[in-house]
Parts: C-alpha cells; sequence; structure tokens
C-alpha cells in the first residue's frame, strides 16, 4: 500500500515540475525577444488616401500635436524621380480644378507630383469643385482631397495647415493658391532650383516670393518678385515685391519675407518647422511669423531665380472668406497668439508650433530691419 501510493503521487510531482519549467521557459523567450513598437499617438487618427472625408473626421489629429522629428541626413534630389507635394487650399474657388490641371499637365513628370486638397465649398455649387478629369486625375501621382462646407472655413492658416496633414513621404514641399497657372516643366525646374541654392537641398533654405501676375503677357521669362519693402498701415505690417534680375543671381537673393502662395523646399523643413494649426481667424502678419520661425530655426529664405508659376490676382468669380462672413474671426484668439509670438511675449515661445533656438528673435528683427515694437521699417537690405 505504501509503495502503490508513493508510485500514485509521482506523475502529480513531475506534472508540477514540468509547468514550472514551462512558464520559465516562455519568461526566458519573452525577454529574448524583442518587443514590438509601441504605437504611434496618432494611430487611431490615421487618414484614409480613400477615404479623405475621415480627416475632417477626425479633426485635428493627434500628429500635429507631436514635437517635429530632428531633421536626418537628406537624400539626393533627383529631378526625374523625386516626390513632390504640392499643398491647394481652396475657398469657393472657380478656378481650383483648372488649377490642379495645369499643375499636373505641364509637369514634366506628372506621376511623382502628389497634390494635397483642401476645399471649402458651398454645397450643390459644382463649379467650385476642385475635381479635375479621370484622364488628367490618373497621370499624378495622387491628389488627396478634403471637402468641408464654406462655413467651415477659418482662412488661409487654418486651409494650409489641413493641408500640409495630407503630405506622405513626399520629398519636396510647393505651397500654392487655387487659382494659379504652372510653367512648363516647372517641376524639374523646382528641383534644379533647390540642388543650385547652397543648403537647400539640406533644409537650411526655403524659396519663397509674391508669385508673378498671370495678365503679364511673358511672366514665365521675367525676374522673378523680390519681397523687398514693408510699411505699416496702422494696424499691420504691409509687404510689397518688385522685379528685379538680382533674383537670378548665383546664390540667389535674400527676401524680406514669404510668400504664403509661393513656397519651395526640401519636406523636412516643413517637418522641422510645421504650420502652426492654431491661427484661425489670420490673414496679416501670418507670412511674418513664418518667417520670423524659419529665421528662429537658421533657415533662411530666398526668392526664386525663375517663375515657376504665375497668380491670377483677379478674375471673375473670386470668392474669399471674409466676402461671405465675419464668423471665421471670432473668438479664434489667432491674432492674439500671432502678436505675442512676435513680440517675444508667448508662454510657449519654444513650442513646436513657435519659434527655434538657433536664432534670436531680435536678430530676426534686426536682418529685416523692422521694429515690430514701434511698428515702423527701415529701407532694406
Amino acid at each position: 500500500m505504501l509503495a502503490r501510493r508513493k508510485h500514485a503521487h509521482v506523475p502529480s510531482t513531475l506534472l508540477l515540475a514540468a509547468l514550472i519549467l514551462a512558464v520559465v521557459a516562455l519568461f526566458a523567450l519573452a525577454a529574448r525577444s524583442p518587443r514590438a513598437p509601441r504605437a504611434a499617438c496618432h494611430s487611431s487618427h490615421s487618414i484614409s488616401n480613400d477615404d479623405p472625408r475621415s480627416h475632417e473626421r477626425s479633426g485635428e489629429t493627434e500628429r500635429s500635436r507631436e514635437r517635429p522629428e530632428r531633421s536626418r541626413e537628406p537624400e539626393p534630389l533627383d529631378e526625374r524621380t523625386s516626390t513632390i507635394f504640392v499643398s491647394v487650399p481652396s475657398y469657393r474657388d472657380v478656378q481650383c480644378a483648372a488649377t490642379i490641371e495645369s499643375m499636373i499637365r505641364s509637369a514634366a513628370y506628372p506621376g511623382r507630383v502628389f497634390i494635397g486638397v483642401y476645399e471649402q465649398n458651398k454645397p450643390n455649387e459644382p463649379n467650385e469643385s476642385c475635381a479635375v478629369p479621370a484622364d488628367v486625375a490618373r497621370l499624378a501621382g495622387g491628389i488627396r482631397t478634403v471637402t468641408v462646407g464654406h462655413e467651415k472655413a477659418r482662412g488661409p492658416c487654418a486651409a494650409r495647415y489641413q493641408c500640409a496633414q495630407l503630405m506622405r513621404g513626399e520629398k519636396i514641399y510647393l505651397q500654392t493658391d487655387s487659382h494659379a497657372v504652372s510653367a512648363k516643366n516647372w517641376d524639374v525646374t523646382a528641383i534644379a532650383m533647390l540642388r543650385a541654392v547652397p543648403r537647400a537641398e539640406s533644409g537650411g533654405v526655403v524659396i519663397s516670393t509674391y508669385a508673378a501676375d498671370c495678365r503679364e503677357t511673358a511672366w514665365q521669362d521675367s525676374p522673378p518678385p523680390i519681397i523687398n519693402t514693408a510699411t505699416h498701415n496702422g494696424d499691420h505690417f504691409v509687404f510689397s515685391a518688385v522685379q528685379s534680375p538680382k533674383a537670378r543671381q548665383p546664390r540667389g537673393a535674400p527676401s524680406r519675407q514669404i510668400g504664403g502662395g509661393f513656397l519651395l523646399c526640401v519636406a523636412d523643413v516643413i517637418r522641422r518647422v510645421p504650420l502652426d494649426p492654431e491661427l484661425d481667424g489670420v490673414f496679416a502678419e501670418e507670412e511674418l511669423l513664418y518667417m520670423a520661425r524659419l529665421f528662429s530655426h537658421g533657415i533662411d529664405v530666398l526668392s526664386p531665380k525663375t517663375n515657376l508659376l504665375c497668380h491670377r490676382y483677379a478674375y471673375a468669380g473670386h470668392r474669399a472668406v471674409w466676402d461671405d462672413s465675419d464668423v471665421w474671426t471670432r473668438g479664434t484668439g489667432g491674432y492674439d497668439r500671432l502678436h505675442a509670438l512676435l513680440r517675444g511675449t508667448h508662454p510657449d515661445m519654444y513650442g513646436p508650433y513657435a519659434m527655434g533656438r538657433v536664432r534670436t528673435l531680435d536678430d530676426f528683427w534686426k536682418s529685416v530691419k523692422i521694429s515690430y515694437r514701434n511698428n515702423t521699417a527701415e529701407p532694406w537690405p
């Protein structure tokens, strides 16, 4: 009986020992195996290219709240293969579809061109649509479109920010307006321009100006405008540009500020100095603010050496958000933020949508010869 009882307990003991060994082995295996990467905080807000409306549903993505990633060693640009993202915000613009079609048909290699459209249209107004014919759309690398009602518009800064969220892994960023005409082979010219300017290919230079006027017959061959004059109109600073052969000098001509309707750079610049999502209701000095932010991050602004596109500054049917309503400016706080950043008094001066630490705000005002405190500007340069 004693022997049988001992024999009966042997299987239970072995089973317990085996179970312990199995648990130990599993822990050891888990320790050796690499952990799965933690999901990015914006994974639940990913935007499907197939359903651009998901961007509107999710509102401001959490990706926009992350700090800009550090710049990596850039890959050399190739005039035939480097991808280009084109930002096209549109407010009830009857020229939008023509602008996109011109961008696609005028490109030497349209298959590497990706267009991000944020259109704010009145319902049941098909002429305001940015959609292009299917045979034209197929030529482009892709067209990513978000459509919202015009009553949701909060100005150009908000629209450009939304457009930038549609950028994926493209190498080059081009910001324009929805009423433009592109020059022939503009894509090749844009990359050649970036490659020719020192530090532009590595993200140290942005090329920008007020685009040429489409009413000028020979705009493609004319010297590009250089933004050089600043005055204060009693409410805000106003800048103007003049055509000058200086824009064609080998190293490029400095610009006093950027032009929102034409801004060209490697896309890493926009990732390092992202467009500000908190400038709703702003349409004055927003370009000056982004110029200051670029400067503080060590990025210079030059005028283009040639005109890649022209701008329709006046045309039949042109509308702006302020033509329909003044709601877009109410209670946004956009101007409070802008003024605080430009005065250096904002509580988060070095946040992800604020200034950098490479150069100071004081040095910026000296470089453009403007006293923001006194609302005065000296001759420049």
